[in-house]
């Protein structure tokens, strides 16, 4: 399993984990974040509260049979918050 955690650069903290199957999921969008380092972007924490964030670097690590790469953002809860509507 391949683990994209995005982590708050000041405290640490996990604001989104997610898990692929596929390395090449992972890879893509850390390829995507550093094309665009030091531009603010949009993420969406796990309570699909609106992150605006700064990109700042990344790294590797391996947990028993699991890759975690980690994603470090300045990070700060954005001004405007988008709702998030689910297709039924």
């Amino acid at each position: 399993m391949y683990i994209l955690q995005f982590i708050n650069y000041h405290n640490q903290q996990v604001i989104k984990e997610v898990r692929y199957e596929s390395q090449k999921q992972c890879l893509w969008m850390i390829t995507d974040f550093e094309a665009s380092k030091g531009e603010e972007c949009f993420i969406f924490d796990d309570e699909h509260r609106t992150i605006s964030a700064i990109y700042e670097s990344n790294e590797m690590t391996a947990e028993g049979n699991d890759t975690v790469y980690k994603l470090f953002f300045k990070a700060s809860l954005a001004e405007r918050q988008v709702p998030i509507r689910y297709s039924k």
